[in-house]
This record gives structure tokens, C-alpha cells and sequence, in this order.
């Protein structure tokens, strides 16, 4: 989909993690992990990794699933022990001494690398001068919320939409909702700007929004999409539905834990709707960066 197709819009809603704000980088989190006496034996190692604290504790208390990732980020809880509680101590899991401070340190650590794409406030910059509402909208547990004023966005984000307070994750339709309530447009009048396929992408298209995938190379999924290798990640059984291939089970589970029950009930839920949103980029403004973005927009003088 090329720009030039679009009429601008009048309003944007951007996700927050890897679209506005960027993590730790790979080999700095490793670097981290390692410090804190973590490696492979270590349950919820993996998960640490790729930048995810409360790996540790989902682990130590046998919850490693998808159920009990999205527990996190649809309940407001403020610390770590609130989160045991809610994934561990209700199951009667014994609490291993010393997680939640080893917990508390490794996010603090992936917390304070947080750093702005580099073109992150050159166009919210340009879009709020030209008039353009703007909204944010994030999956995020609630120790992740004050990310949002430790980098300055609150002055173009005031009323920020986490899942985390309003109990469900995209792509559900309520969240963009209360995204879109809040601008006071309708889903047509909007692009959502993002770097997930299943979260940003599926759930925006659906709305009727317009949606900008910010293409990190980091989204297994949309990789598969773009390769022509669904297949390997995703197959149908027997009964028609979509499930996760035996190749993509390893791929998969530490970078999407909580993304991928919503794309399969997508899937399985609305065949026609999930086939051409899984396996075509059609109707979807794809771009390397949020630089990429304003370059497209005629912005400012973007290398």
C-alpha cells in the first residue's frame, strides 16, 4: 500500500513499545540477564531475555502460558508481589526467596534502557501542528505505565489507553474504542501506527482504521506473512481451524505469549476476515521506522 492512496488522516493512534519507545537492545538485555546470575537453567530465563521480567515469576509459580500473561496485563497491579499474588499466591505456589527483588532489579534495569525512536517526537511534533488529534494505546502491564512521563510523551499522550486498566488487550475492539472515544473520531478518520501484526495490525483493520505497520523485522508473524511462510508457523488441523505448527511452537512462545490466542481466535472466529489479514500486507502502509513514516508524510528534513 503506497501513502499516496490515502487521505491523511484526522487523528493517529500509536502503540507504544518497539513504535514510539524503544527497549533495551538484545545484547545489552543478555548482558543484563547474565549479571544477575541468570542462564538457561533458569526458569523464565528465555522470557527475561527478550525483555520480559515477570518471566521470572510467572515461572517460579508454574504459569508460563498465555493465560497467566494476560492476567498481568489486564489487572491493575502496582508491584511485583501484587503480581505473585495474582498469578502464584492464588494457585498456593511457594514464593522462591529472592524473586521479587531479582524480579524488581531486572525490570528496573530494562525500565531505564527504554530510550524514543529517533523520529519519535519530530512527527508527533509535525502531526500535532497540523491539527491532527493523537492517542495512544498500548498492551503493558501497569509497572510500565509511568514509561509513558519518564520520556516526555505525556504532552502528546495526556489520557494514554493501557490494557492494564481496562482489563482487556488488543486486538480487542474495546480498546481501541476507548483509544478512539477519547480523540472523538470515528475508526475511519484514524491510522494505527504499530509494530504488531496480530495486536496493531489485525485489530485496526478489523475497526476500520487504516492501519501503519512499523516493520522492525522483530514480528515473526508479519516476517512469515511477507516470506511467503505462513505455513511454517501456522497449519490447519483436521477440523479446519487454524493452530500452531510444531515448527513455529519454539519460534513463537517467548516473543508472543499473549498475541497469539488473539490472532488464532481471530483466525478461527472469522475465516474469511483472518485469511486475507493473515496472508497479505493488502490495505496495510508498511514503513522501516517512524523517520520512514514522516518522510512518506513530507515532514521535516529526514535524512
Amino acid at each position: 500500500m503506497k501513502l499516496t492512496e490515502w487521505e491523511l488522516p484526522r487523528g493517529v493512534l500509536f502503540d507504544l513499545f518497539q513504535t514510539l519507545v524503544l527497549p533495551m537492545a538484545a545484547a545489552e538485555r543478555e548482558a543484563v540477564v547474565h549479571s544477575m546470575g541468570l542462564d538457561e537453567r533458569t526458569p523464565g530465563y528465555w522470557e527475561a531475555r527478550a525483555g520480559m521480567a515477570e518471566g521470572l515469576l510467572l515461572a517460579a509459580a508454574g504459569k508460563e502460558g498465555a493465560s497467566a500473561h494476560r492476567v498481568l496485563l489486564t489487572r491493575t497491579l502496582p508491584s511485583f508481589a501484587a503480581m505473585w499474588t495474582a498469578i502464584g499466591g492464588e494457585a498456593g505456589a511457594t514464593q522462591p526467596p529472592g524473586i521479587l527483588p531479582r524480579t524488581e532489579a531486572l525490570f528496573d534495569a530494562f525500565f531505564k534502557g527504554c530510550r524514543l525512536d529517533p523520529g519519535a517526537k519530530e512527527l508527533l511534533e509535525e502531526l500535532r501542528a497540523r491539527g491532527v488529534r493523537l492517542g495512544l494505546v498500548s498492551n503493558a502491564h501497569s509497572l510500565w505505565v509511568p514509561i509513558v512521563e519518564a520520556l516526555g510523551l505525556e504532552r502528546y499522550f495526556p489520557e494514554p489507553v493501557f490494557s492494564c486498566q481496562e482489563a482487556c488487550c488488543k486486538p480487542a475492539p474495546a480498546l481501541f474504542q476507548k483509544a478512539l472515544q477519547q480523540m472523538g473520531l470515528a475508526p475511519e478518520e484514524v491510522w494505527m501506527v504499530g509494530d504488531t501484526w496480530t495486536s496493531d495490525v489485525i485489530g485496526s483493520l478489523k475497526l476500520g482504521m487504516k492501519p501503519v505497520w512499523v516493520d522492525r523485522g522483530e514480528d515473526l508473524i508479519a516476517a512469515a506473512i511477507s516470506a511467503g511462510a505462513v505455513g511454517q508457523l501456522l497449519e490447519r488441523d483436521a477440523g479446519g481451524f487454524w493452530t500452531l505448527a510444531a515448527e513455529g511452537q519454539r519460534t513463537l512462545t517467548p516473543y508472543f505469549p499473549t498475541e497469539l490466542p488473539a490472532l488464532l481466535e481471530e483466525l478461527n472466529g472469522a475465516p474469511a476476515a483472518g485469511s486475507s489479514t493473515l496472508e497479505s500486507l493488502e490495505g496495510v502502509l508498511r514503513v522501516a521506522s517512524l523517520r520512514a513514516l514522516s518522510q512518506q508524510l513530507g515532514y521535516g528534513a529526514v535524512p
